[in-house]
């Protein structure tokens, strides 16, 4: 499935990628946890840059809350190549964004939380939608969030692990007993495999 039948958006897409990737690039972060018997690659905020606008009026309404928030992050392979791209809305912007204008209602976010934000899309290099995590990265209030990406066959990724932390100064979730790893924990990552015949990233049942 095309993300919004854009016609442009892998061109977009490549264009922004070339541009935000430094020399090296294929040196991100690698170690912690294995999935498929391999280290996984873990994604770098850093290396995220904001969706381009045309590619935003592709996106379903509850994104549009959080168009000057969308970014961009690739998913670069250990030959140094981008493999895939994260779209996610970045909690961590909007909530400076509104510290900054002093806890205001700004036109697309609230401070207090009040608009729910979408899920993180998986993008390929052709702009089809791949996959969607109820998450959101680096940050999923209360949670930090890390993806890793491992299970590398001929420079794509067939499994993805999401692992979550508490972020420094937050409550536990409502409900959730303080002693009991959360979802995603780094001893537990959540993980999502790739569907080939559907072309899709699929939760893996827990073993």
């Amino acid at each position: 499935m095309a993300l919004g039948n854009f016609p442009r958006v892998a061109r977009l897409l490549a264009g922004l990628l070339a541009g935000c990737l430094p020399a090296g690039a294929g040196a991100q972060e690698r170690g912690g946890a294995e999935v498929g018997g391999q280290q996984l690659v873990w994604l770098d905020s850093a290396r995220c840059a904001p969706s381009p606008t045309q590619m935003l009026r592709t996106l379903p309404p509850a994104w549009r809350e959080y168009w000057h928030f969308v970014q961009l992050c690739p998913v670069v392979s250990p030959q140094g190549r981008v493999a895939l791209t994260v779209m996610t809305p970045r909690i961590d912007l909007a909530i400076a964004a509104a510290a900054e204008a002093r806890g205001r209602i700004l036109g697309y976010f609230s401070v207090h939380g009040l608009i729910a934000p979408p899920s993180l899309y998986l993008v390929d290099t052709h702009s089809n939608l791949i996959g969607e995590i109820a998450t959101r990265f680096p940050l999923d209030p209360p949670y930090r969030v890390e993806l890793g990406f491992g299970g590398w066959r001929e420079g794509f990724p067939t499994r993805v692990a999401v692992r979550r932390q508490m972020a420094p100064g937050s409550p536990p979730p409502e409900g959730q007993a303080s002693a009991r790893p959360a979802p995603g924990s780094p001893a537990f990552p959540e993980v999502f495999a790739w569907d080939p015949l559907h072309r899709w990233f699929r939760p893996q049942p827990e073993r």
